[in-house]
This record gives C-alpha cells, structure tokens and sequence, in this order.
C-alpha cells in the first residue's frame, strides 16, 4: 500500500463510512479489507507524528532549561559589571578623582538624570478615583492598573510643572570607553 498522509488516511475513513452507509450497514470483505489497512496505516502515522512530538517537547524542554542556565549566568554577570563599576566609583569619589586613563580605556563620571518617586500614592491619589470607579463596570477578566511612565513624567516635571511624589535627580555613573 502506498504511503498516504494523515489527511488522506482520514479522507479514507470518511469514505470507508459512506461506503458502509450505501451497503445499509452491511460489513463486506472489502470494505473489512479497507478499514483494517487504513487503520494499520493511521496508527504507524500517528505513532511517527507522537515520536517527532516527543522529541520535539523534549528538545524545547532542554533548550527552556539552557536559555534559563545562561539567563542566570547573565544576571551574575551584570551584577559583576555594576558591582565592578560602584567600586571604581567609589574609590575615584573618595580620591577625588574625576577620569583614569589607561592604554585600552577611558573612565570617567557622565552626569544623568533620573526621575524619583518619593511618594507613589501621593503621585496617584488624583487618579485612583477614576479607575476605582470604572473597574467595577468592566468584567472580572479585564484589570485596570495605573502604570507611572518615567520619561513622560520626567518630560512633564523639566518643562517646568511641578509634581508631588517625583523629582529629577541628577546621578554620576561610570562611563568606560
């Protein structure tokens, strides 16, 4: 018997059906023949698509695993790297140093800006009412939250307007080049 894909196996079983239905129930060798046959062949069929599944759950499950491993070989990293340059910060802060040059690298301080929240509730205290009182009209499968963009607040607060529970603070950090 020739080789027939998962779709042509079923298409088979659907005309083994209506084959049965013409001969008013009627089981002949043939149509025996044909059912069994098909049946044989959908089972190595399904047997193949459950072997390549596996193997692929597996794969995926391995590769999860991987993709965490060096997800917390990363983490410590970047502690390393911030841990590192807080030192370097610290010992040119206390020697009152502002660059180090060296033969492959120039360190030095690079002034930024960052916007604190001192008080959250008292940022959002005028907002609340308004999502408190459209939450319980919404179903319980849609949640409202109130998320704080910090460069649109940061924006907000240089452009002059003042705002309770954030302020720009400016920050040093190491810059290596």
């Amino acid at each position: 018997m020739e080789k027939l894909t998962l779709y042509q196996l079923t298409e088979q079983q659907q005309q083994i059906e209506d084959l049965l239905i013409e001969n008013g129930g009627e089981l002949t060798p043939e149509i025996e023949q044909l059912m069994e046959s098909t049946s044989e062949a959908l089972a190595v069929k399904v047997d193949g698509y459950n072997h390549i599944i596996r193997r692929l759950e597996g794969f995926a499950a391995s590769a999860k695993a991987e993709k965490d491993r060096l997800a917390k070989l990363q983490k410590v990293a970047e502690n390393g790297v911030k841990a590192i340059k807080a030192h370097i910060a610290d010992v040119m802060k206390a020697q009152g140093i502002s660059k180090l040059e060296s033969a492959t690298c120039k360190i030095g301080f690079r002034r930024t800006e960052a916007v604190a929240i001192t008080d959250e509730e008292l940022l959002l205290r005028p907002y609340r009412h308004t999502v408190d009182t459209i939450a319980p009209t919404l179903p319980e499968w849609v949640k409202v939250s109130i998320d704080i963009d910090k460069t649109a607040l940061k924006a907000y607060i240089k452009a002059g307007h003042p705002v309770l529970g954030a302020e720009v603070e400016e920050n040093q950090n190491i810059q290596i080049r």
